[in-house]
């Protein structure tokens, strides 16, 4: 429970935006461990790793630890496990950490490898990048981190709020209804541009002003739904920077004109 807070409806908004950060995280580490499906296993695959995990993490164990959480008085789960559990609760407590840590680990490098060799063509081994993250997290647990977690979860709650925000407007209203922007999805570096004002100018502008909300500059109502009014705002804003500069960001390919010559090419 965020410190000086009641339970009700209050708590619970916070709480929900907290929570989006871990939720948009099992996103993409989801989608790392997808990348492994053979591709007769894309559909069941994509259910049982997308959405199975998501819903019992979310919707059982997150609904659990509120209960215990209001109950004891406790928001750390390995405090009141180990106070329910005895010593079952300590292994339990340790084998989960173990788990989520190597888990945290891979994505880690995962993400700063991709950063640094897209950014800096800064292209070390693997194991590199895994030695850095075990460092960097050690350091900061050792420096209290954890004392700022609901800072943290909050300020990640809304840059990642804002960014599937930003996905989903992307592909259902620029791509689709405004017809903006290549019907496809361009994977190939030398093909893509170093960024795309659609999508990185409304992000910086709603998690900056997100975070402003979820520390109480705008009010009592904003710093609630901080996360719902960063994505609102992306979304807002991804419709308007795609109108502005007409999707010609999205590829250095002209897919319109390959397009018309496709269709000129099966009527003629």
């Amino acid at each position: 429970m965020p410190e000086g807070v009641k339970i009700g409806g209050t708590a619970l908004l916070i709480c929900i935006g907290m929570q989006h950060g871990i939720m948009g995280l099992t996103a993409l580490i989801a989608s790392d461990y997808a990348r492994f499906l053979k591709p007769k296993d894309i559909k069941i695959g994509s259910i049982m790793i997308g959405f199975i995990p998501q819903i019992f993490c979310f919707g059982v164990m997150g609904l659990l630890g509120i209960w215990f959480g209001v109950r004891l008085g406790e928001s750390n789960p390995g405090i009141y496990i180990v106070t329910i559990l005895g010593l079952g609760g300590v292994l339990f407590t340790m084998l989960t950490q173990l788990r989520i840590n190597v888990t945290n680990i891979y994505s880690a490098s995962l993400s700063l490898s991709n950063f640094f060799e897209n950014v800096f063509h800064f292209k070390p081994d693997r194991r590199f990048w895994v030695v850095v993250s075990g460092v960097v997290s050690i350091v900061l647990m050792l420096g209290g981190i954890l004392d700022y977690l609901g800072s943290a979860m909050t300020f990640q709650g809304v840059l990642l709020m804002a960014w599937a925000a930003i996905l989903v407007t992307d592909a259902l209203v620029v791509k689709k209804l405004l017809q903006i922007g290549p019907k496809e999805y361009e994977a190939k570096q030398e093909k893509l541009y170093k960024w795309n004002p659609v999508g990185v100018v409304p992000l910086i502008i709603s998690s900056v002003l997100g975070t402003i909300a979820a520390l109480g500059y705008m009010g009592t109502f904003l710093q609630n739904t901080a996360t719902f009014f960063a994505a609102v705002l992306a979304s807002i804003l991804t419709i308007a920077v795609a109108v502005f500069t007409k999707g010609k960001y999205y590829s250095k390919v002209n897919y319109e004109e390959i397009w018309e010559q496709e269709k000129t090419r099966r009527t003629s």
